[in-house]
């Protein structure tokens, strides 16, 4: 029984390292994406 939670307890901790590195990567994208945009808007003018 406890090694079970325990096990629970592990597995929802590695889900939110999970998540929560996705959503550094899609923070990192979205961020990448605007300075570009910004730079190509730059050039037009």
């Amino acid at each position: 029984m406890g090694a079970l939670g325990l096990h629970r307890r592990s597995f929802l901790s590695f889900q939110a390292l999970g998540f929560l590195f996705l959503w550094c990567q899609i923070m990192y994208l979205f961020s990448a994406s605007a300075q570009s945009f910004s730079r190509k808007t730059d050039f037009s003018m």
